[in-house]
């Protein structure tokens, strides 16, 4: 399809891992459930502890869709479909208990373990290469999972602790935090 519609323009398919940050409330989703459980001082409650998924902030598949952007805008000549996944690098995938109990480290809170006969099927190991970002793009995570977890909780917490006030300085200094490690990293989408 895609080679026959030339007017389209370069295109290229990628696919984030577990992905975490936050302004995240939706439902059914393991951190915005806990920043529920800790404004109303409920025990949130765990189907499955001991799930491993591989966990990673919003700005890291941010930075991996701006290095494919300016790959695709300074490559015209590079006509390969590129298919990529951002990922985080295996240290990362962790237990969705781990994953709790880190953030309840920043913002403490208490967790249960809640086994519901009807529950639906769920893997218990899910895993995301990035290995063709990094050959393609020379593309790496830059924050690991405890920063990638205290930075998502320390966003909740202000927010909920101090209201809308600040967030705007909080969240650029986050992103500025994140670009500096970055550049410090010699990540190619911010040497540019």
């Amino acid at each position: 399809f895609f080679s026959r519609e030339t007017g389209l323009g370069r295109l290229a398919t990628v696919r984030a891992g577990n992905v975490i940050g936050g302004g995240d409330y939706a439902l059914d989703r393991i951190l915005p459930d806990c920043v529920r459980a800790q404004i109303s001082g409920d025990t949130v409650v765990l189907r499955n502890p001991s799930a491993t998924r591989p966990w990673q902030h919003v700005l890291e598949c941010l930075s991996g869709y701006l290095c494919l952007g300016q790959r695709l805008l300074t490559r015209p000549e590079d006509k390969k479909l590129l298919n990529l996944n951002f990922g985080p690098d295996p240290e990362s995938e962790r237990t969705v208990g781990e994953l709790v109990e880190r953030f309840f480290t920043t913002w403490p809170g208490q967790w249960e373990i809640c086994q519901h006969a009807n529950a639906l099927p769920e893997a218990s190991r899910l895993t995301l290469s990035n290995r063709l970002a990094r050959e393609t793009l020379a593309w790496q995570p830059t924050w690991d999972f405890s920063t990638a977890v205290r930075m998502t909780a320390e966003w909740y917490r202000f927010r909920h602790e101090n209201g809308c006030a600040g967030m705007l300085d909080l969240t650029y200094n986050q992103i500025n935090s994140y670009a500096a490690q970055a550049a410090h990293c010699a990540q190619p989408w911010i040497q540019a």
